[in-house]
């Protein structure tokens, strides 16, 4: 009888077990962090693969190096439902330049220069046949250099494909925004924003649409740092939110284009000196 009862429970644990795997299975198969530099070395990271230090289903914790470029926390959270009811891409970095032997007579290469680091996962939903997708950017702490930003989401599903987990010296296949894509941040989807300097206060943008479930949501940020200064730091979190439809909230833009933007585009956020340089001038002269 023991016996009896003892292979029942074991058979019961073993069932739950393979039931939670197959149900993080279809949760969070394709959800990647991506960190890289123009000239094709990067790292892809998949939840609980190689490089993710943070085991937990969901987050993905990177730390190291990519190029010239040092990860003290890079964080990433993909949650399909939050205890509201809502879908939300997290992307949390932390990642400076050590490259500081750029000058005016021996500039950085875009290598040395540009920091790209990509989010992505499939398989959201929301039970409502309407909802915004919001973004907030906070946090922002960009030394030394400027920061593009922007989230879409995709209602047929389709992520851009990050490809299968690379090492820090690998190449990255390049990315291609999958048709029925649509993006975020004020302007014709990467070739307009706003433009600020210094650290500003959260920067937060929304637009409302009709549910299609399932979808994807990816998110990407570009750090420019200078080309002619040494060292640098970046630090922000960006957000991507799938939750109830906001009031004057404006309609998705359609967007195929390629995810890595110029400096010039989206929302970009320098270090104030400029800003404060600008300011000072201005002054002087009044």
């Amino acid at each position: 009888m023991k016996s009896s009862i003892t292979k029942t429970v074991l058979l019961v644990t073993i069932l739950m077990v393979l039931s939670s795997s197959a149900t993080y299975a279809a949760t969070f198969p394709n959800f990647h962090l991506r960190i890289e530099t123009p000239d094709g070395q990067g790292v892809v990271i998949t939840d609980n693969g190689a490089g993710d230090s943070d085991l937990a289903d969901g987050s993905i914790n990177f730390t190291g190096f990519v190029g010239s470029f040092f990860g003290g926390a890079t964080l990433a959270w993909s949650m399909p439902e939050t205890p509201s009811g809502e879908a939300k891409l997290t992307l949390n970095v932390n990642m400076n330049r050590f490259a500081f032997g750029c000058s005016d007579l021996a500039p950085c290469t875009d290598a040395q220069s540009r920091l790209i680091i990509s989010l992505e996962d499939t398989g959201y939903s929301y039970p409502a046949t309407s909802a915004s997708l919001t973004g907030t950017l906070s946090n922002v702490n960009i030394g030394n250099g400027t920061g593009s930003f922007q989230t879409w989401i995709n209602f047929a599903n389709q992520d851009p494909d990050f490809g299968t987990p690379h090492s820090a010296t690998s190449a990255v296949i390049p990315l291609v925004i999958p048709t029925d894509s649509h993006a975020l941040f004020n302007g014709a989807g990467v070739n307009g924003g706003t433009q600020a300097s210094g650290t500003p206060l959260p920067y937060t943008d929304s637009a409302n649409f009709n549910v299609t479930n399932p979808f994807a949501l990816f998110s990407q940020a570009v750090i420019d740092f200078s080309k002619t200064a040494g060292g640098g730091t970046s630090a922000f979190q960006l957000d991507a939110t799938v939750g109830p439809s906001r009031t004057g909230g404006r309609p998705l833009v359609n967007d195929t284009v390629s995810p890595v933007p110029e400096p010039t585009s989206l929302l970009l956020l320098g270090s104030g000196l400029v800003g404060l340089a600008v300011l000072r001038k201005k002054g002087s002269r009044t």
